[in-house]
Formats: C-alpha cells, structure tokens, sequence
C-alpha cells in the first residue's frame, strides 16, 4: 500500500467524542470515489501506528478530504489522533480503498437504503452529497442509529437535506437517551426497516458497529432482501 505526505489543515468537534479533521493533500494527486476509506499511518512516541476512516467528504477539486474520529478508551490510535494530533501536524494516508462505493450509473428506479450506526455515518454522507449534486429527485433513505442525540453526527445538515430534496428520508433511531426530535428509540428492528418502504429493487448500504452490520444483513436476509442488493464493506 504506497503513501503520500499530508497535513492536518483543520479540527472541528462533531460530538462529544468524535472530531472532523480535514486533511490537505498538498497538491497531489489523489482520486476517491463516495463510500471510500483511507488509511492513516502515525508515528507517535511509542511505535508506527495506523488506523482505518472512512471518507466524509465528497469529490468537488478540492486538494483535501475529511475523515471522522471517534475517541475510544481501548484504541491507542483513536487517542493518538483526538489527544495529541493538531492542526498544522504532518501525516501519511494511503490511496483509496474500499468496494462499497456508488455505482456508476445510479437510476432513479433503483433506490437506496442507507443504515448507519455512529460514524458509520460517514461513508454515507459523501455519497448523499455525491448523490444530490447529480440528481435532486433521487430516492434515498438514511436510518441512522447513535446512543444519544448528542452523538447524532451531520444532523443539522441532513435534517436541512431531507427538507431540500422531496425523494430523501432522514429516519434516527436514539438507543440509551430518547430524544424529541429522533423518529424511534432503540436498536434498528424489522419495523423499523420496514419504515423504509423495504422496496425489494434498494440497494442496501450497510456501515456501523461489527456485530450491528452482521445482525442486519441477517435480518434484511429475513425481511426477503436479495443478498446481491445488501452491501457493505468486512474488515471483521
């Protein structure tokens, strides 16, 4: 896997324990499609360390992309990035990578179903975004599943997508603190996806938690979706 040099351009706070760094290319050349990962490779006074994030950006000819950090007690790279890493700071990321990407032709009559767990958000973002750049009528669905509406990544600004663009569902599940603006409280079940019309020609986006991905993949299997229309990227 080849890498190339970069730098922190800048930190922002998303939620009490995630952050959004933009990482600036420096003029390289560097292609991704929306759905992609990066891997970072940090040297910290310890040992080489690196660590994989998806991409939350979206291509536009910006020089930069940005990634999103959850802090984790038990991931000495998670901490590395949310403790000791600040703007200014060099880094290496390695090219794109990744299969669960959009296809290239998306048809109107092909729907999608995003299901995200915490920052498993992220992919999704940079596909939404990919997605209404190119067609504003498009249908897509995000059930998005975070503990508290505190940890509720991008909502203001998927809150003012699903306003913007008629074919686009916005549905939040909160599963330890219920919230007044979440549409559910608790896990994602069956009558949750059911919600999203579970029309059997979507193409089904899954990206969050291990366990979480397995255990719907499986249900969505249940509910008579075709395992060609469930997708998702395993590292597990």
């Amino acid at each position: 896997m080849s890498y190339l040099k970069a730098r922190i351009a800048d930190i922002r706070i998303l939620s009490p324990s995630v952050k959004l760094f933009e990482i600036d290319l420096g003029g390289q050349h560097f292609s991704y499609i929306p759905g992609q990962w990066v891997n970072l490779k940090l040297r910290t006074d310890a040992a080489n360390q690196s660590a994989a994030f998806s991409i939350t950006s979206t291509p536009n000819g910006k020089n930069a992309i940005e990634i999103a950090v959850k802090r984790v007690e038990h991931l000495p790279t998670s901490l590395f990035i949310h403790d000791q890493l600040k703007v200014g700071d060099d880094i290496n990321i390695s090219e794109a990578q990744g299969d669960t990407v959009l296809p290239e032709n998306i048809a109107q009559n092909q729907p999608i179903v995003f299901i995200a767990g915490g920052t498993g958000v992220t992919p999704f973002l940079s596909m939404l975004r990919r997605i209404f750049s190119i067609d504003r009528h498009f249908h897509a669905t995000l059930l998005y599943s975070v503990s508290s509406a505190d940890e509720c990544l991008f909502y203001d600004e998927l809150y003012e997508m699903e306003k913007a663009y008629e074919g686009f569902q916005f549905l939040l599940t909160t599963t330890r603190e219920a919230a007044h603006h979440a549409d559910f409280f608790g896990r994602i079940n069956a009558e949750m996806l059911k919600l999203t019309g579970l029309d059997h020609k979507a193409q089904f986006y899954l990206c969050g938690p291990p366990q979480m991905v397995d255990d719907l993949a499986a249900l969505l299997a249940e509910l008579g979706v075709a395992e060609s229309h469930i997708h998702y990227d395993k590292w597990w």
